[in-house]
């Protein structure tokens, strides 16, 4: 399937629990487009999805969850098969991490939170140790999407979050 574009009713994905609807989310070897389907349906979200987005992945979550938690199990499943999210205005766009990583990701200086898993840009100014040093250290530890570049005194880390925060405790 090329492009999925869900024209439901748009909430934000923190608004999506405001109504505590419940969903059964669990599929077994499943194409990520009907993962991400089944997403769109239940939480009114719209999403657009890359061509080149493929994959299965399982996700064996047990009885009803929320539809963050069912967000957070799909974004994990995304990511194990290399791609990622942004969203865009009220538009949820799924493409490969590399892509996103090279364009549409949010920057901080604030080591984004952990959970939903998806592509972002850390921005740190270490304080004893200059950033080349640090990136000669540290480069090894950036996933296969991932970059870290030192520039003006700063790191610039573009990861998944777990990634990032993996590196923020070394």
């Amino acid at each position: 399937w090329s492009l999925l574009i869900s024209a439901f009713a748009v909430t934000s994905l923190a608004a999506t629990d405001a109504v505590d609807v419940k969903l059964k989310f669990s599929f077994k070897n499943a194409e990520l487009s009907e993962m991400i389907e089944r997403y769109a349906k239940v939480s009114g979200r719209k999403v657009i999805v890359d061509p080149a987005v493929r994959g299965r992945a399982t996700i064996m979550l047990s009885g009803e969850v929320s539809q963050s938690e069912a967000f957070e199990a799909l974004s994990d499943a995304l990511a194990i098969n290399g791609y990622s999210y942004v969203e865009k205005g009220d538009t949820i766009v799924v493409q490969t991490a590399r892509t996103i990583q090279r364009g549409l990701n949010p920057v901080s200086t604030e080591l984004p939170s952990l959970k939903p898993e998806r592509m972002a840009t850390w921005v740190y100014r270490p304080l004893t140790v200059t950033a080349d040093e640090l990136n000669k250290q540290l480069h090894h530890l950036v996933s296969k999407d991932g970059e870290m570049t030192a520039a003006n005194g700063k790191l610039l880390f573009t990861d998944f979050t777990s990634t990032l925060h993996r590196i923020e405790k070394v």
